[in-house]
């Protein structure tokens, strides 16, 4: 999906989403620029700087505000709808339960199970998922 609009400022705003990433372009036309320079071409940078990749990670930030409450581990052994999340997880049960499909447990689709201990975490996941493979740890 791609949709292009027009900012009041004679700007142009892109925004193209690709199976579940998203990318905005901002081109803005500077009032003091001349007609018919390109606004597309990148500013140029002051030499020796360079523009540091962003690294994004398919699941938000813990936010400490909103997502308090003790951290357990958490065992998905399966999850059809949404298979990033199998694996195991330290984080508080509201931040899973957000990533969950439909924000709930109830409909998601998800073996899942709370542990104390991250090896007993790891035990359940390999018995459940008839893996001998290590589960994925998260944050």
């Amino acid at each position: 999906m791609t949709a292009n609009v027009t900012l009041a400022a004679g700007g142009a705003l892109n925004v193209t989403v690709n199976s579940g990433t998203l990318t905005i372009i901002v081109n803005s036309v500077d009032s003091t620029s001349s007609p018919g320079t390109d606004s597309s071409e990148p500013a140029p940078q002051p030499e020796g700087s360079l523009a540091k990749p962003s690294v994004s990670s398919p699941f938000p930030e813990v936010d400490s505000t909103v997502h308090t409450g003790p951290h357990n581990y958490y065992a998905v052994a399966r999850s059809p709808k949404a298979p990033g999340l199998v694996g195991v997880w330290f984080v508080p049960w509201t931040y899973l339960e957000m990533l969950l499909p439909g924000q709930k447990l109830c409909g998601s689709s998800c073996k899942l199970k709370r542990f104390s201990s991250l090896d007993s975490a790891k035990a359940w996941f390999v018995k459940t998922s008839n893996s001998s493979v290590e589960p994925k740890l998260f944050p």
